[in-house]
């Protein structure tokens, strides 16, 4: 691989640089990427980030007057809770295919879907988390572009979740250079250092911390299995995501 594809990592998606050239991959760890790649690996048709609760509504209710009767549910989170009036939360383990097969999910959360539409004008956009690590980091690898890897963050601070998952898959492209700046070399020391604890790794995070107070334990749980799925979330021209 030459230097001229490297791999940089954004730890916030406001930090991010905008590159219409490069492949993106998306990191929202506690929860949305997990929760996203979860519905899909489940059956779900296909999932819709939007960024506000109210646009969440109005997608959903012209979905079902486009075609009433496609079943459209609403999934997201404010402050790590259910929206009131939602189906689904934030919690990657309420999307089972009993919930989710064949559903339209319009979903909205505090960080994830906001550096979803920070990432979607570039040439590849896809979702990864540890469920879907190896998979994420084969899709990417395919292709010749530089890879920008933007990390979500928590209310526009660095989470240290993120950046787990940002080392990972830098550690899944050893064959990639890395950028200029030292944020890909400082993930990768984090994944390094975390990887035989990482649900201590990410209990101990910003994001981690919060699932602790709000007393979701079992998402916790559930966000440390690494490799539980080979679907890898793909952000298309029309603003959903589908299974790749």
């Amino acid at each position: 691989m030459t230097r001229s594809a490297p791999i940089s990592v954004s730890l916030t998606h406001a930090a991010y640089k905008r590159d219409a050239a490069c492949s993106a991959v998306v990191i929202d760890q506690l929860r949305a990427g997990t929760t996203i790649t979860m519905a899909l690996a489940f059956g779900a048709r296909r999932v819709i980030p939007v960024p506000t609760v109210d646009e969440a509504l109005a997608r959903r209710d012209a979905l079902r007057r486009e075609n009433p009767s496609r079943r459209v549910l609403l999934g997201g989170e404010r402050g790590g809770v259910l929206i009131p009036g939602f189906d689904l939360g934030n919690s990657p383990g309420e999307y089972t295919p009993e919930r989710v097969e064949g559903a339209d999910i319009v979903f909205t959360t505090t960080n994830g879907t906001a550096a979803l539409h920070a990432a979607e004008h570039s040439a590849l956009v896809v979702v990864a988390c540890l469920a879907n690590l190896s998979a994420a980091a084969a899709v990417v690898e395919r292709e010749p572009r530089a890879i920008s890897i933007i990390c979500a963050g928590t209310h526009g601070m660095v989470g240290l979740d993120d950046a787990l998952v940002a080392g990972a898959m830098v550690r899944c492209l050893p064959d990639r250079p890395l950028s200029e700046d030292d944020t890909a070399r400082l993930c990768l020391t984090w994944w390094d250092d975390a990887a035989e604890d990482i649900r201590s790794a990410l209990a101990s995070s910003l994001g981690g911390r919060g699932l602790i107070a709000l007393k979701q334990h079992e998402d916790l749980d559930f966000c440390a299995r690494v490799d539980i799925t080979t679907v890898v979330p793909r952000l298309m021209s029309d603003g959903t995501l589908l299974p790749s």
